[in-house]
């Protein structure tokens, strides 16, 4: 399993941010914005975590939230991608 780091407890981990991706755009917020950091292991594990998401449930009404509400112009172009 991807392991990500999660905004809720602050450390790498697959199972909480899994089971929030599709349903919390905060979350999802939070891996587009590590999709853009000078981290590389960062970059990578965001990238492999919106692949595993893009078939989870509930994941188009996140992404169009996160489109609609980030403030940052780059978050909202890599949502709408």
């Amino acid at each position: 399993a991807t392991r990500v780091r999660c905004v809720r407890h602050e450390r790498f981990h697959a199972p909480c941010f899994a089971m929030q991706v599709a349903v919390d755009p905060e979350v999802l917020y939070q891996v587009f914005r590590h999709s853009y950091s000078p981290n590389a292991q960062e970059r990578r594990q965001a990238e492999a975590f919106l692949e595993e998401a893009a078939f989870q449930p509930g994941l188009l009404p996140a992404l169009l939230h996160v489109t609609n509400a980030a403030q940052e112009v780059p978050i909202r172009q890599a949502a709408a991608i």
